[in-house]
């Protein structure tokens, strides 16, 4: 999933921060834990040196089987129950009849001996005080947790924001600019290194490519231009040499296929210079056309192909269907269409014009020639019998819709096909 790069950063930073902030958390409550718990056993390992001290000093004698103080015990024991030096420590619960609930102690159990005689004594020392304090520790450390993150998140995007704003001028100038109206890239100057060596890269890079530009739209026009002069003498002279009455049947069929190649070469010459004009985006004037209407205009060019083929014509077009287009492209790509359902079609087949809203449908039958899909809009993708037919029409309105936003497909089946242009 693309997102925008301060949003990604935050992201990155954020979760970071939290996996750091869980594992230092997890490890400080266990070292406070442990802490507690070490202070806990040495309390009551004191506790016990007391008692036994007073104990031993007042000469206390066991005369129940049990004599039970405030936080310890002392049991007496038999030589078998006896265990030497074992000392014990453990967490336990005891119920308080006062408060009708259990409690958390920790609680140490020792073996020891007087005179031949043998105890047990039990020492507990209360801990939910301690463990209410570790609650509210850890509460207030997730208040102050959620505080930092959330402080760290609002002041690292204003940062962000801050740092990287010579970077998005420049994303912005990069998309205004344009070849056709050239203008160098207007950049914020900058602290950071980095971004200014971006952009005095991206100056130069512009620079060099827009003198690249021009020098290439000018040979394309230098030799279209050279091209087509001496294509047009071509053409002249056969026509010319048609209309001497002692020209010769052979000598008029060889000059008829000399006229139809340099035809052809000039047709040629002129569709790949406007591809190239296309492509360089030197028909940028858009304005509000109507569809329907320049469609109507069109067709009445391929009235003849359609009374000679015998062209059954179905014409369903709703008025007053605007796009913002170029009018010469928009022209171009309405005739080259329509042109195509014209010629490539079979005797006394069928064209289908349709546009409602913001689509546009054209469906011919067409002749049974195997039709590769895949290179139906490529340059010289010409898959017809049609011998004026030069493989570069489609191609140009596939140019033609990729610089307007349209988006254009095909389909078809053995006896038809449809080509559909979304505005």
């Amino acid at each position: 999933m693309k997102m925008k790069l301060i949003n990604f950063t935050t992201r990155f930073y954020m979760i970071a921060f939290l996996v750091i902030l869980a594992i230092w958390s997890l490890v400080f409550f266990a070292i406070l834990k442990y802490n507690i718990q070490q202070n806990t056993d040495k309390y009551l390992m004191n506790k016990k040196e007391i008692i036994l001290d007073e104990f031993i000093e007042d000469g206390l004698k066991v005369d129940n089987d049990f004599m039970e103080y405030g936080d310890f015990s002392i049991k007496p024991l038999d030589k078998s129950q006896y265990r030497k030096d074992c000392s014990i420590f453990s967490d336990t619960l005891i119920y308080n009849a006062f408060e009708k609930n259990s409690f958390e102690y920790r609680k140490f159990v020792s073996y020891f001996d007087y005179q031949d005689n043998y105890f047990l004594l039990t020492i507990v020392k209360p801990t939910y005080e301690t463990n209410g304090i570790i609650k509210t520790i850890a509460a207030i450390l997730a208040l102050l947790y959620f505080f930092i993150v959330f402080m760290l998140v609002i002041s690292g995007r204003l940062l962000t924001q801050h740092i990287w704003k010579p970077f998005y001028q420049t994303l912005d100038s990069i998309k205004a600019y344009s070849f056709t109206n050239h203008k160098p890239l207007h950049t914020i100057n900058s602290n950071i290194d980095e971004f200014e060596q971006l952009n005095q890269s991206l100056k130069i890079l512009t620079e060099n490519n827009y003198k690249t530009y021009i020098s290439q739209k000018q040979f394309i026009e230098n030799a279209s231009h050279e091209m087509q002069t001496p294509l047009s003498v071509i053409l002249s002279k056969c026509e010319l040499i048609y209309q001497d009455p002692k020209l010769l049947k052979n000598t008029a069929v060889e000059v008829g296929k000399i006229h139809d190649a340099a035809k052809r070469l000039s047709k040629m010459n002129q569709s790949l210079l406007l591809l190239t004009k296309i492509e360089n985006k030197q028909f940028s004037d858009k304005s509000s056309e109507s569809v329907s209407e320049h469609i109507m205009k069109i067709i009445d060019f391929f009235e003849e192909i359609k009374r000679k083929k015998e062209l059954q014509l179905t014409v369903d077009v709703e008025s007053n269907i605007v796009v913002d287009a170029n009018h010469i492209l928009l022209e171009i790509m309405l005739t080259n269409l329509i042109k195509n359902a014209f010629v490539h079609n079979v005797q006394q087949g069928t064209v289908n014009i349709s546009l409602k809203t913001n689509n546009l449908e054209i469906v011919n039958s067409r002749q049974l020639l195997p039709i590769e899909k895949e290179r139906l809009f490529k340059r010289f993708g010409k898959q017809s019998d049609n011998k004026d037919g030069l493989g570069l029409g489609l191609s140009i309105v596939k140019e033609i819709c990729e610089i307007h936003g349209w988006q254009i497909n095909c389909m078809m089946d053995e006896k038809s096909i449809c080509f559909s242009v979304i505005f």
